[in-house]
């Protein structure tokens, strides 16, 4: 799914600079226009309305003014998305406990966060506000995989691996000696049925110990990059050491695949971003 563009032109003429502008422009012609008529006073509007015109031509299609717009919609998108997962956290999670150790830790990752933010303000720093915008993300991988592991948990409860093995051994029983009417065909259907489930449900398990091992890591992992940008946030070895630690810290890997299908198919609306390499994958599928 694609993106769309955010409206920049728009963003420009309702910017808090331009709506000043206009607020001014105002005043002065009717300032102009108590002692000189109309015709002096709509002056100041004249110009503000030509001035409008020419900067339309280049502010909105400046690189740092849609680098700047782009950047706010994405803050505004996985703010949401940050509240969405919340909330499907705190309504899936069985103890209030366990959803209030989520909340806290997540919470001060966030603090993590926003401590890097305003220390990304310092002009000597080696590196930059778009830098903590990718560790803000990788945060939300934490969330993530904190709700695919409780939709992991539903699904498995409801699903009897013994069960499954069971019925298994049933149907090749029946196979082995087929009734007089008996659709072998379908006998053979429903084992394969039974078999792919009961593999997909194993290999859910595994990659649940996988998200275990790995949300359990993540904080202390946050922490030692916030400590490491704090101890040397002007040494010049710093973007490339963020950048593989960022890169670790990802926990994308972990829910792609059958776990993000699980996440999509269970929470309307959800939408779980991908590893790249996940990504140019399902290109080559689908193509």
């Amino acid at each position: 799914m694609t993106e769309s563009k955010p409206p920049y032109l728009r963003e420009w003429l309702t910017s808090q600079g331009n709506v000043y502008a206009f607020l001014g422009s105002t005043a002065l012609a009717t300032l102009l226009s108590i002692p000189y008529g109309f015709g002096i006073g709509a002056l100041p509007l004249i110009a503000f309305v030509a001035g409008e015109f020419i900067a339309a031509m280049f502010i909105p299609a400046s690189i740092t003014f849609r680098d700047r717009i782009d950047r706010k919609y994405h803050q505004r998108a996985r703010e949401a998305a940050r509240e969405h997962l919340l909330d499907e956290i705190a309504r899936r999670g069985r103890g209030g406990n366990t959803v209030d150790r989520t909340v806290a830790i997540f919470e001060q990752m966030q603090q993590r966060v926003e401590s890097l933010y305003r220390l990304a303000q310092d002009h000597g720093s080696q590196f930059s506000a778009a830098d903590i915008d990718r560790l803000d993300e990788a945060s939300m991988d934490y969330l993530y995989a904190k709700l695919a592991l409780l939709v992991i948990e539903d699904r498995a409860a409801s699903i009897n691996l013994q069960q499954i093995d069971e019925r298994v051994r049933g149907i090749e029983r029946d196979l082995a000696a087929p009734g007089v009417g008996a659709d072998v065909r379908q006998l053979h259907k429903a084992r394969a049925d039974y078999q792919a489930l009961a593999a997909r449900h194993r290999r859910m398990l595994s990659r649940k110990t996988a998200l275990e091992a790995a949300v359990l890591s993540m904080p202390d992992q946050m922490e030692e990059i916030y400590q490491m940008i704090v101890a040397a946030p002007r040494s010049h070895e710093l973007g490339a050491r963020l950048s593989e630690a960022v890169g670790n810290l990802r926990l994308r890997e972990e829910i792609e695949g059958e776990v993000a299908d699980d996440l999509q198919s269970s929470i309307p609306g959800i939408v779980v971003p991908l590893h790249p390499a996940a990504k140019k994958a399902s290109a080559r599928t689908a193509a």
